[in-house]
């Protein structure tokens, strides 16, 4: 499918102010953020880079992102988000990507740096054997480099707002946690009414 100029243009353009004017820092990041540098064993799919400050995940659980499970690798922080395309992926969640072993190389979006990955892809989701920021030119030579760009921060508020509730439906196990109790106030001054009204269904206010 021809893509008009008029939409290169407007894409390009795009581009530009996403790397120059990041968003404004988003609420459900600050809620995640806290949350996965106490917790991090409840996402275990997801890698925290500690040098850049963000995080790489594939493995989208939010039914509004299902469409790009297996087909894309997000990083982003509390101002940026990027998606890069698997080999076979195209953009808006078309193509294919064939499951097997790829060498894949997100290249630097204003985060800090470029990340070297080996995964591994089954029919929807993605493992990272191996993880390495700013590879050597040896290690990353024969890698694919992916596609991709900035996109709009709302897209990923669906999948932030999940991986909160896993948190939520976590600590409803364990009321009695002076810690978890702590982070639950301060976590529902966050909320926004879908959140809370999880966080009621688990009896948490």
């Amino acid at each position: 499918m021809k893509i008009s100029t008029y939409e290169v243009l407007k894409h390009t353009t795009r581009q530009v102010i996403y790397r120059h004017w990041p968003f404004p820092i988003n609420r459900y990041f600050q809620v995640f953020n806290k949350l996965y540098h106490e917790y991090p064993f409840l996402w275990p799919d997801i890698i925290f880079q500690a040098e850049d400050n963000c995080y790489i995940h594939s493995n989208f659980i939010a039914d509004e992102l299902a469409a790009y499970r297996g087909k894309e690798i997000a990083v982003f922080n509390g101002r940026r988000l990027t998606v890069s395309w698997l080999p076979g992926a195209l953009h808006s969640a078309r193509g294919h990507v064939k499951t097997g072993r790829y060498h894949i190389l997100i290249r630097d979006y204003g985060f800090g740096g470029s990340y070297f990955l080996i995964i591994n892809k089954s029919d929807e989701t993605v493992t990272v054997q191996s993880f390495s920021r700013n590879a050597s030119t040896a290690s990353n030579s024969n890698a694919i480099k992916l596609d991709g760009g900035f996109v709009q921060y709302s897209a990923i508020e669906p999948e932030l707002r999940c991986l909160i509730k896993i948190w939520l439906d976590y600590v409803s196990g364990i009321l009695n946690d002076t810690k978890c109790n702590f982070f639950l106030k301060n976590v529902i001054k966050l909320c926004d009414t879908e959140l809370i009204a999880h966080a009621q269904s688990r009896r948490l206010v």
